[in-house]
């Protein structure tokens, strides 16, 4: 139920608040303040934590895996930034919306540059309700509205100095707060479900394409060993050769976003690779942006045909190291920007060699070769050494067909749960800006007791 009566007010991101609400100053009633820039110099092997985005993850700090500086330098420069418990993190680069509670695990770390630090500076307000207002959309709007940059979107502290928020009287927060603590728990719960689910689908999926690009289908099928350490033995009927002379290899583009349009060639790069489109690619069907058709002649070799692979080149865990697309489609698609191309030099089935390159086993290859500390590289000279293992065009097919029923299955499943996840997400924000808006009245909730 909303709150009755209510009044307007001048801002267009929220049109009426409950009549005994304020619309405050954030800096009236929150102190903070952005961690220092502290040179990579001053990084020790122990003592003061330095806590960075990785460390507010979650709904409390974890230090775990912070750089640490020399106490004695901190209490010399940096002691005003100690962090205490109670305080706020929040990340205001990269990944807005990012809110963790400092505990005693954390008392006087410090937060690095990138992350600000809030705590009350009035009894008017309590951290309980600083925490859902920072990540509300009543918040995240006007930071939209206010960050800075290109390339990495920015806000700081004389940002949040020009920002306003609701303040509802201390009781009424702390209800607000209990409430969206109930009732966004049960929503990660059920979130958190989902993506068990999802795990225990990519394992199981990891483990039928792995069985069948490694033993076949057939049982009975006599075996030879591979001469390969993590692959153990293969069909004794199927050949095993490298990649260097499978394909012929080359890079995509040497373009940036600024030469992506919305009409002409479709263009895969290497973010499509990663989150989007890993495995294959169908631009008739794939939102992919374009390129202009003046590549088609100074950029021919980028271009893929149906059957031909594009690697993207640098990864920022090991785990996406080797992600990869397939053209699955006749239209005439550009490799994009930080792409390797690979172009078969005979015939195979594309589709089981997409199988192939998505298995543990092939994976394990560039893997264990990757060079690179925060970005690791994945080079045409790393796929070319890179070995495997093919049985003859009619298995291909059969082992595709297999692989395509199995597999299909679950990835159906796979995207009914990430789409139910979206929908909780985009709830879970909801019912947080309906609270803090006095869009539901949540004074007369029964909560169970535990909250």
């Amino acid at each position: 139920m909303p709150y009755s009566p209510c009044e307007p007010t001048p801002h267009e991101w929220l049109p009426e608040i409950p009549n005994h609400w304020e619309v405050v100053r954030f800096s009236f009633f929150v102190s903070f303040q952005e961690g220092p820039g502290i040179m990579a110099v001053d990084f020790r092997d122990e003592g003061v934590p330095l806590l960075r985005i990785r460390n507010v993850q979650g709904r409390f700090v974890d230090p775990e895996g912070s750089n640490f500086l020399d106490p004695e330098m901190v209490q010399d420069r940096w002691a005003k930034y100690a962090c205490q418990p109670g305080d706020l993190l929040i990340s205001c680069s990269a990944s807005t919306g990012l809110v963790s509670e400092v505990t005693d695990s954390a008392r006087d770390s410090i937060a690095y540059t990138g992350l600000i630090r809030l705590w009350p500076q009035r009894s008017e307000i309590i951290p309980e309700y600083i925490r859902w207002i920072v990540v509300s959309d009543q918040f995240l709007t006007q930071i939209s509205i206010l960050q800075t940059g290109a390339a990495m979107q920015h806000y700081g502290p004389e940002h949040l100095g020009k920002m306003r928020i609701t303040l509802p009287p201390p009781n009424e927060q702390k209800q607000i707060a209990d409430f969206l603590d109930w009732k966004t728990g049960q929503i990660d719960a059920l979130i958190a479900k989902k993506k068990q689910l999802i795990e225990k689908l990519q394992e199981q999926r990891s483990a039928v394409i792995t069985q069948a690009v490694t033993k076949g289908l057939n049982p009975d099928a006599p075996m030879r060993d591979s001469g390969i350490p993590w692959l153990d033995s293969v069909p004794e009927a199927w050949n095993l050769t490298k990649l260097r002379f499978m394909f012929e290899f080359g890079r995509g583009l040497g373009i940036t976003k600024a030469n992506l349009l919305d009409s002409g060639i479709p263009c895969i790069n290497y973010g499509e690779i990663h989150s989007k489109y890993g495995f294959e690619v169908i631009p008739e069907t794939h939102d992919l942006k374009f390129v202009s058709e003046d590549y088609l002649e100074s950029g021919a070799k980028s271009l893929l045909s149906y059957g031909d692979f594009v690697f993207a080149d640098t990864s920022e865990d090991v785990e996406g190291s080797g992600n990869f697309s397939y053209l699955n489609s006749e239209t005439p698609t550009f490799a994009g920007y930080h792409t390797v191309t690979a172009k078969p030099l005979e015939e195979y089935n594309p589709r089981y060699l997409a199988y192939l390159f998505d298995s543990p086993a092939f994976r394990h290859q560039i893997r264990k070769n990757i060079s690179g500390v925060k970005v690791f590289s994945i080079t045409q000279g790393l796929l070319k050494s890179c070995s495997a293992w093919l049985p003859e065009m009619d298995e291909q097919t059969e082992i595709v067909d297999y692989l395509d029923l199995k597999c299909g299955k679950m990835d159906r499943i796979t995207l009914c749960c990430q789409s139910a996840i979206e929908k909780l997400t985009e709830y879970r924000a909801a019912i947080i800006t309906a609270a803090t808006t006095g869009k539901i009245d949540v004074r007369k909730v029964k909560l169970p007791t535990s909250v």
